[in-house]
């Protein structure tokens, strides 16, 4: 696929996430990995439920129709240990929203890969932004990946897509010291699919799986005790 059809596709896969609590709302985003009878299964973070302890209300934007019609969210499930957030919505009827299927096993990611981003900076309408892979399990914790440029308040939850047009990162933290952003890798959110029984979900990978890259640096700590910021708006 080209950059452009790639980029049409993530945008159309992103949502804006509001998550009300008794100070206000935290912003994110997330993308559409599923859609059955009308429902979308979204993959997002899990530090957007982290103030209203997953029991604010929460209002959906699609990236697809630019926001015009807001969509009640169901969490499903939420691990902060692993920085991801589950969450069914029922779709507006003809929404011409786009799923972008989670990287299967044996998907290889490795330094100076080119790869996409898709979020809402500063809670604004969705942005596609190419990037690059700077290293893999550079911190402690589950899986994750480096990526450059880092992303920015608002921008939590959202995609990160190779070029195939796969999900295989969720957006976690930025180290502007770095200049660099922190994903959790789509191995860790295939691992929580299954277990909340959402296996069907996960394309089965007709390849051989192949081990991820390991860091060329060593741990440098747990994920966000090196002075990371998370980025929910």
């Amino acid at each position: 696929p080209t950059s452009s059809n790639l980029e049409t596709k993530f945008n159309n896969a992103n949502v804006k996430i509001r998550v009300f609590d008794s100070t206000g709302a935290d912003i994110s985003s997330g993308t559409i990995i599923y859609i059955k009878d009308g429902k979308a299964l979204v993959a997002t973070c899990a530090h957007a439920f982290r103030t209203s302890a997953g029991k604010g209300n929460m209002e959906i934007d699609l990236s697809a129709t630019s926001g015009e019609e807001k969509i009640q969210g169901n969490l499903i499930a939420y691990d902060l240990t692993k920085d991801i957030g589950l969450i069914w919505i029922t779709l507006p009827q003809n929404a011409q929203v786009e799923v972008v299927s989670v990287a299967p096993d044996g998907t290889f990611i490795k330094k100076d890969d080119e790869v996409y981003t898709a979020g809402c900076s500063g809670g604004e309408a969705c942005t596609v932004k190419k990037g690059k892979v700077s290293s893999t399990n550079r911190y402690l914790g589950p899986n994750n990946v480096q990526v450059t440029p880092p992303p920015v308040g608002g921008r939590s939850g959202g995609g990160l897509f190779n070029c195939k047009g796969q999900l295989i990162g969720i957006c976690s933290a930025a180290d502007p010291s770095l200049n660099e952003g922190l994903y959790i890798t789509a191995g860790e959110l295939r691992n929580y699919l299954k277990q909340n029984n959402l296996d069907y979900a996960i394309p089965q990978s007709q390849q051989r799986p192949s081990p991820q890259t390991p860091s060329t640096t060593s741990p440098a700590g747990t994920l966000f005790s090196q002075g990371l910021f998370l980025v929910a708006s």
